[in-house]
């Protein structure tokens, strides 16, 4: 088609350069003009009819040769060219100047594009045509500019994923390949990902033309085993073109059917590697009976998905380290910092009631001393996926540390039937876990606080459920407590008491007493056992059940039991016995000195420092706490028995422990528990544990120490029973040093 608008009309070739030119030309001349020439080369008269037309424009006409001399432009051309033509002849004659411009022309050979210059050749009423075919260089200028488009496009695209949020990357995507699809005027543009194991695709993004109905199964896993060709070609990164589907080859049958079934006809497909490795692949489909896919497309597509799947690693990453940052790796539950903000946000957003329950599994730690720590995980992970299913989605739910869940109830304000559910919560933790053909069984205790009754922030709320969990596991195992102003009054002496006594050991305010240890049978004293006393300035007499349980959880158990056994070792120094024997000093040491090897160390030094012998050293551990930490404490113990450091089993009887396992223990001394002893002939249970102890533990070789003995009717039985040893007020209450040393020098305590 002649490009009508924009003709190119040369100022400077005027009248006289035209005539001119005209007369150079004779007849031969303009022959060999059109012969040699390589362009199409016409003369036309006034009227439009084809008066010469050389050799070489043959291939660039509308029909041959020989059919166009002595024939009009309207005899030859569409009426549309044809007036267009002879309108530009009679324009260049009129006007006497050279005419250029630019036109198309449908030829056999398709659509050719031509740059003309019309020559008016006056005194003859003729003119020359000489176009010079351009199509070449329009499609390169067309190729440029779509290129250029291309480009720009990717730009725009490029721009909004500079500051978008991860959670908004996907809504991104799907709208730059609405944008890409409508500017190639696809009918579907799609991403397919790989699952993380590699054996599965999933279209993750896609965009369709309102008119398509067909839908892709969004995130619906396919096996890459049902595309075998497709999958073969991607893996190798190879780029796949298909102008119409009847071209894929038998093996693509599967795909074949595919891209028929959602009316695809023409596809591209170009894969997106990430890191060397095959992510996925980005596509487009055309409905069209059949479509050539340009360099051009391919190559933006290249770019799109290469921008796509950054996009999407770094929303992966992003999604990662909040992973980490606000879920536990073990369980997948939410954290404690994302529990917090879970926590706030009901508060802030809905303002509704609700309980605040605190989990903490009692025997867990156990089952990591006795069968290893994978074990231990396995069994949080079940225990977990147990309250997820019990709880259902309506509650929040996380792990609040090592061996604790955090969740919520939802509640009437001022009501009490949530205690009831959170029974039935414990029940279902307690039932049986299998794991490597092993039946598990744990226990755990809880706290609960309620919201708004008890606290209106989160902060207070956790405070007072952590407080109620405090209660619960000082009851024992599987006790539930709930938070009452009482405990937190409790809690308000506890913090207290834990800022005072970390004050009594920077300012050395504690003592030691001693109470005599005495053989049951002469009467005579062999040693003591060294009690920790402290008297608060303001408080007054503070217990050791009060404190020791607070000296442990803050860190300042490790500090003062080095002071004991400093204190204590120092005294035995001073004591004589006029018999001649080597005394001998009970310690009290806490269940997390057994995991210290600081202990070791200072047992050493103080050894050395005092000059004893480690056989004079008698350490005392509670049941509970030695079968709390056995597995983790036994390789101490065992180190410490073969110093020569006697290890005695405090208020044996009261725990859970067995003459079974103690035998295995790397222990020589059970002391009875006082409250068997001042029951003994009241409780008939008491006296036969008593004398069950006894003669196992003789049978056992260990010495046996009876507590809290009070009476001469206890000491009586006692004796007779083959007791070793006796402590209690029959003999001595705990005393000064300065007065045990005068008790001490007597060698015989009276009674």
């Amino acid at each position: 088609m002649i490009d009508s608008r924009h003709p190119r009309v040369d100022e400077t070739a005027t009248l006289s350069t035209l005539d001119s030119l005209a007369a150079q030309f004779s007849e031969d001349e303009l022959r060999a003009l059109l012969k040699a020439s390589s362009d199409v080369v016409l003369l036309f008269d006034a009227d439009g009819r084809y008066l010469k037309v050389a050799e070489s424009s043959r291939k660039l006409l509308y029909c041959p040769d020989e059919a166009l001399t002595g024939r009009t432009v309207h005899e030859v051309l569409p009426k549309s060219i044809a007036d267009c033509c002879l309108e530009r002849i009679r324009e260049a004659l009129h006007e006497k100047r050279q005419i250029q411009f630019d036109y198309s022309m449908p030829l056999a050979s398709g659509k050719r594009y031509f740059s003309c210059t019309v020559y008016p050749l006056p005194n003859r009423q003729t003119v020359l045509w000489f176009a010079r075919d351009i199509s070449a260089h329009r499609a390169a200028d067309l190729a440029l500019a779509a290129r250029y488009d291309m480009e720009r496009l990717i730009s725009r695209l490029s721009s909004q994923f500079i500051n978008v949020e991860p959670r908004h990357i996907d809504a991104v995507i799907d709208q730059a390949l609405g944008e890409m699809g409508r500017y190639f005027a696809v009918d579907r543009a799609y991403i397919y990902r790989l699952s993380e194991n590699g054996s599965h695709m999933l279209n993750t993004h896609g965009w369709r033309k309102d008119t398509i109905r067909s839908r892709l199964g969004y995130r619906k896993p396919i096996p890459n085993e049902n595309f075998p060709w497709l999958m073969s070609r991607l893996q190798a990164q190879e780029i796949i073109r298909i102008s119409a589907v009847e071209q894929l080859p038998a093996e693509a049958e599967s795909e074949r059917q595919t891209f028929l079934d959602r009316d695809a006809n023409a596809i591209v497909i170009v894969p997106i590697v990430f890191s060397g490795s095959l992510d996925g692949f980005i596509g487009f489909d055309a409905n069209a009976s059949s479509r050539e896919w340009t360099d051009g497309e391919v190559h933006f597509l290249k770019n799109a998905g290469e921008l796509f799947a950054s996009a999407l690693q770094r929303k992966q990453s992003e999604e990662k380290i909040r992973q980490l940052a606000f879920y536990d790796d073990l369980t997948g539950l939410p954290n404690r910092t994302q529990l917090r903000r879970q926590l706030k946000a009901d508060i802030d957003q809905s303002g509704a009631p609700f309980v605040l329950v605190l989990l903490d599994l009692d025997d867990s730690s156990a089952v990591n001393d006795l069968l290893g720590h994978d074990v231990g995980d396995q069994l949080l992970r079940t225990l977990s996926d147990r309250l997820k299913r019990f709880l259902g989605d309506r509650h929040t739910l996380g792990r609040w540390g090592g061996d604790e869940f955090l969740l919520t109830l939802p509640i009437e304000a001022g009501t009490e039937e949530f205690m009831p559910l959170a029974r039935r919560i414990q029940e279902e933790l307690v039932k049986p876990v299998i794991i490597n053909e092993q039946e598990l069984r744990v226990s755990c205790c809880t706290g609960i606080a309620r919201y708004p009754d008890d606290a209106e922030d989160v902060d207070s709320l956790i405070r007072f459920g952590e407080m109620a969990l405090h209660e619960a596991k000082q009851a024992g195992r599987g006790s539930l407590r709930r938070y009452t102003r009482k405990l937190k009054e409790t809690a308000a002496r506890h913090n207290l008491l834990r800022g005072r006594l970390r004050r009594a050991v920077d300012h050395g305010e504690f003592t030691l007493h001693y109470q005599p240890l005495v053989d049951c049978q002469s009467g005579r004293i062999i040693g003591a056992e060294a009690l920790l006393r402290w008297f608060d300035t303001e408080l007054g007499t503070i217990g050791p059940d009060q404190f020791i349980p607070i000296a442990e959880e803050s860190g300042l158990i490790a500090p003062l039991g080095e002071w004991v056994l400093d204190t204590a070792c120092a005294e035995l120094r001073h004591w004589h016995n006029p018999l001649g024997t080597l005394p001998r000093i009970s310690i009290n040491v806490s269940g997390l000195q057994l995991l210290d090897h600081r202990l070791a160390n200072a047992l050493d030094r103080v050894i050395a420092a005092q000059g004893l012998q480690a056989t004079q050293i008698e350490l005392e551990i509670t049941e509970s706490a030695l079968m709390e930490r056995e597995a983790a404490g036994l390789p101490l113990l065992q180190h410490l028995r073969e110093l020569g450091v006697g290890i005695a089993v405090d208020d044996f009887g009261t725990g859970y422990s067995s003459l079974a396992k103690i035998k295995h223990m790397p222990v020589n001394v059970l002391k009875i528990d006082r409250s068997f002893i001042q029951d003994i002939f009241t409780d008939s249970d008491d006296k036969a544990i008593v004398i069950a102890i006894l003669a196992l533990a003789k049978q056992l070789q260990l010495k046996v120490v009876a507590e809290g003995v009070e009476t001469e009717q206890q000491l009586q039985f006692l004796q007779e029973a083959g007791c070793d040893l006796i402590q209690g007020y029959i003999f001595s209450k705990p005393l000064p040093a300065k007065d045990f040393r005068k008790l001490w020098a007597k060698g015989v305590a009276d009674r």
